[in-house]
C-alpha cells in the first residue's frame, strides 16, 4: 500500500471517513451513542416538563424548556453529521459485519423508542396545557360578566343612582 492508501485505509478503520465521504462505522456508532445520550436527557427533561405543567411551575418549567432546546439543538448537530450515512443507509449497513449491524439495530431502535416516548408526553402535556388554558379563559369570562353586573348595580355615568337595585315589591 502507498502511503496515501495507508493513511485512507486508517482511516476507515478508525472511523474517521469512509469511501464515500461518510463516518466511518466507529463514527457513526459514536455519534449514535451520543445521541442516545441526549435522547435520554431529552426523556428525562420532559418528565420533569409534565410535574412542572401539573405543578403550574411556571418559572420553572421555562428553565425546562430552555434546557429541552439546547439539547433538541445538539441532537440536531449529530442528525446533520449523520446526513451522509441517512442518505446511503443501505449501502452502509450492507458494509457492516453483523456484530456491527446487531449494535448499530439496537442503538436505533432505542433512539426510537425515546423519541415516541417524549413525542407522546408532549401530546399529553399539550393537552393539558389546553385544558389549562381553557379552564383560565372560563374563568375571565365569569369575572368580566361579574365585573358588568356589580358595574350594573353602582352608579351610572353621571354619577347618579344605580340603574338597577334589588327591592322586594
Amino acid at each position: 500500500m502507498t502511503n496515501g492508501n495507508l493513511r485512507h485505509h486508517d482511516q476507515l478503520h478508525s472511523g474517521i471517513a469512509s469511501a464515500h465521504g461518510m463516518p466511518g462505522v466507529a463514527a457513526v456508532e459514536r455519534l449514535l451513542e451520543s445521541q442516545h445520550r441526549l435522547h435520554v436527557e431529552l426523556r428525562d427533561l420532559s418528565l420533569r416538563q409534565s410535574a412542572l405543567i401539573k405543578a403550574e411551575e411556571t418559572d420553572e418549567l421555562l428553565t425546562v424548556l430552555g434546557e429541552r432546546e439546547r439539547i433538541i439543538g445538539g441532537i440536531q448537530g449529530i442528525n446533520d453529521s449523520l446526513s451522509g450515512v441517512r442518505a446511503r443507509w443501505s449501502e452502509f449497513i450492507a458494509g457492516l459485519d453483523p456484530a456491527q449491524k446487531s449494535r448499530i439495530a439496537e442503538r436505533v431502535i432505542a433512539i426510537t423508542t425515546l423519541i415516541e416516548a417524549v413525542a407522546q408526553r408532549d401530546r399529553e402535556d399539550r393537552e393539558l396545557l389546553r385544558g389549562k388554558c381553557d379552564r383560565v379563559a372560563g374563568e375571565l369570562s365569569g369575572l368580566d360578566r361579574s365585573r358588568r353586573a356589580a358595574a350594573a348595580y353602582g352608579p351610572g355615568k353621571g354619577g347618579s343612582s344605580p340603574l338597577f337595585q334589588d327591592r322586594e315589591a
